[in-house]
């Protein structure tokens, strides 16, 4: 059995940790980078705080309601982010450069009295797998993904495209969150990628996707756009 792929940074999991929960209209997977701006006074506060700490806290995909201004009620599972870099933008503005670390799930959520979520969380463990069936799965998903690349930096005439699909990370787990972040799918799809339990399962439904999106370029005669926002993603610390 391969063991689990080590994501993040060491928590002692006996029980619940609490994390500032920041509610997007984005999902953020392990050993990727998510762009947050923050410019709220609730968001600033928050941010105040993580920045005072250990620079990290929870991004989580809204279920309903509103990313600025309003309430929201965000899914159970997010990933931690840690601030790797902040930039102060013209008026109250905040850029933070953040990774995404370990996946949690929501135990309780509770409203600050300066207005933003805190949860109560407890870290999803990524289980061990077989290494051999695991890397033939990374195997099918990094092949058939190299060719949608290939076939899409074609008709977008993109040499970035055909850089990304030559070097796609070797490591299963890396290549699944890779995939997962890029592929133009609903957030609601890519939240499903997220939860899902072990890397095997991930990989699986994203050939799955893969299949659907080559068949779907077939009937429509062209690929959907490659969404632009996600190739800001890159991949961080993770070894083949």
């Amino acid at each position: 059995m391969a063991e689990p792929a080590r994501i993040g940074y060491h928590i002692d999991e006996s029980g619940p940790m609490e994390l500032c929960i920041f509610p997007l209209h984005n999902v953020l997977f392990p050993g990727l980078t998510l762009p947050v701006q923050v410019f709220e006074d609730r968001y600033r506060r928050m941010m105040a705080r993580v920045l005072a700490g250990d620079r990290r806290f929870g991004i989580v995909l809204i279920r309903r309601g509103f990313e600025v201004g309003g309430p929201a009620e965000p899914f159970e599972v997010g990933t931690i982010a840690r601030v790797v870099e902040t930039k102060r933008e013209r008026g109250r503005r905040l850029t933070a450069a953040t990774l995404g670390e370990n996946r949690f799930r929501i135990r309780r959520l509770t409203v600050h009295p300066d207005g933003y979520l805190v949860g109560d969380v407890d870290l999803l463990p990524e289980p061990a797998e077989d290494e051999a069936h695991l890397r033939a799965l990374a195997d099918r998903v990094r092949a058939l993904y190299a060719a949608y690349l290939e076939d899409l930096a074609k008709v977008s005439n993109s040499e970035w495209l055909l850089l990304e699909a030559r070097f796609l990370p070797r490591n299963p787990a890396a290549l699944a969150y890779r995939v997962a972040a890029a592929l133009p799918i609903s957030l609601v799809e890519k939240q499903r990628l997220l939860e899902l339990d072990s890397m095997g399962e991930r990989l699986a439904a994203e050939l799955a996707l893969l299949r659907r999106e080559h068949a779907l370029a077939g009937r429509l005669g062209h690929l959907r756009d490659y969404p632009p926002g996600n190739l800001g993603y890159y991949l961080v610390g993770w070894s083949n």
